[in-house]
């Protein structure tokens, strides 16, 4: 792992119960999310968040578009449990989601869970309206280009279909 690794914390509360499958919980975390492919390429570890708690923590192999009509916009991973799991596993970390958000998708260093130095990521944007909101502990609300650039690009893309 590198010292610009992020952890990718995604909001499950709706698909998440008591007693789901290991396998249901890493098919409703690992597909399909509006966010950028280019942070997606710096996340080393992928936790699945439930009730404001680490529920199981995955480490993607691989990132792919959805292959899904109408969700062409949105991208999701292939990965393994991730070795380390233990380290992220039932903690609680309500803390990082802005209360009454609805974006499931929050960045945070990967190092923050273990050091003290914390890592933001670089988001390319640079005006206010459009940057990441940074919230405590250096965690990161993805910026509203981060947001809309992909659902631009899906709609772009729609438009130059020839049926």
């Amino acid at each position: 792992m590198y010292q610009g690794d992020l952890a990718l914390l995604l909001r499950l509360n709706k698909s998440w119960h008591d007693g789901i499958s290991a396998e249901d919980l890493y098919d409703f975390t690992r597909a399909w999310w509006v966010m950028s492919p280019a942070n997606a390429q710096r996340v080393a570890r992928v936790l699945a968040v439930a009730g404001g708690v680490v529920r199981e923590v995955y480490q993607p192999t691989q990132w792919l578009p959805s292959p899904v009509e109408g969700l062409e916009n949105r991208i999701g991973f292939e990965g393994v449990v991730a070795s380390d799991r233990d380290t992220y596993v039932g903690r609680d970390v309500s803390h990082l989601f802005r209360h009454g958000s609805a974006n499931p998708v929050r960045y945070l260093p990967l190092g923050a869970f273990t050091e003290d130095a914390v890592i933001t990521p670089n988001p390319a944007p640079t005006t206010p309206s459009a940057t990441a909101e940074q919230l405590p502990d250096g965690a990161v609300e993805p910026g509203l280009l981060e947001r809309i650039v992909p659902l631009l690009h899906a709609f772009e893309n729609d438009l130059l279909c020839v049926r």
